[in-house]
């Protein structure tokens, strides 16, 4: 009996160990147990607009937790492309979707760099704790650009904090993310900040060539600096009129468009 309590106790250290023992109630990053009550699809699904028909990429799908319910709102007429650099996961999608019948879950198998989604006409593609993942974000969110359509959006949902020490890699700060999506061409429509752990980000590229336009930050109610041509633009949250002031900045970074290549990818969820 005392070797099983020890053994109890040590099993208990051990989870508490793994998922970051803090002072405030903190979700365990790839626990799911309770993760709709924290991270609910479909509340979220309603917030980002996706509906049925509708064809969605998921850059870094994971086991699926976000797949099924995607699947689940576009229908059979839309399509769920859950891409991802790990097979493993990927084939736990698979698996799952064979035995639940679930015929509009394309599995993409997608490089370190790009997530080669086989189609450029995605009206959204989603990343639900992947970005922080990512070494090369600018360069990820680049090539991503190739499969959206004009118009399409881009959603990133990430923790609404650093994460700290708890978490490795950390999740990005509000303003990392903000520099990241503008760096790598596109422009913030809005956020949502209703949940409780998390904000999510609606983004959209910018048209090859165009001018890098004020990108305001919503959240905190205050201006960031662009560029806008050859002139240096802020936006101040009192004003609707951008202050220009002339410099010598170079003209704005275009990305390549990048090659497709049928396939799978991946990232975390």
């Amino acid at each position: 009996m005392a070797r099983m309590i020890e053994r109890l106790a040590r099993a208990t250290a051990l989870t508490i160990a793994a998922c970051g023992a803090v002072a405030a109630p903190t979700p365990c990053f790839g626990q799911e147990t309770d993760r709709e009550t924290w991270q609910p699809p479909e509340k979220i699904m309603d917030a980002i607009g996706v509906k049925p028909g509708m064809r969605v990429g998921e850059a870094g799908a994971g086991r699926g937790y976000f797949t099924f319910p995607l699947a689940r709102r576009v229908g059979d007429r839309g399509v769920v492309l859950a891409n991802d650099i790990s097979t493993s996961s990927l084939d736990v999608i698979r698996a799952r979707a064979e035995r639940e019948g679930v015929k509009n879950i394309q599995i993409v198998v997608g490089a370190v760099d790009d997530p080669l989604f086989p189609e450029k006409n995605l009206e959204m593609v989603v990343m639900v704790y992947v970005l922080h993942e990512v070494e090369r974000r600018v360069l990820f969110l680049e090539n991503l650009r190739a499969y959206l359509r004009r118009g399409g959006s881009l959603v990133i949902i990430e923790r609404n904090t650093s994460g700290g020490a708890t978490h490795q890699p950390p999740f990005m700060t509000h303003r990392q993310v903000l520099e990241t999506v503008r760096e790598a061409g596109y422009t913030l429509d809005r956020t949502e900040t209703f949940l409780p752990h998390d904000t999510i980000y609606i983004c959209r590229a910018r048209e090859l060539g165009a001018n890098r336009g004020s990108l305001r930050d919503p959240v905190a109610g205050r201006a960031l600096v662009c560029r806008h041509g050859g002139d240096r633009v802020s936006v101040r949250p009192s004003s609707t009129e951008p202050v220009r002031q002339r410099s010598d900045g170079s003209a704005p970074r275009q990305s390549a468009a990048s090659s497709v290549s049928a396939g799978p990818t991946k990232q975390s969820a």
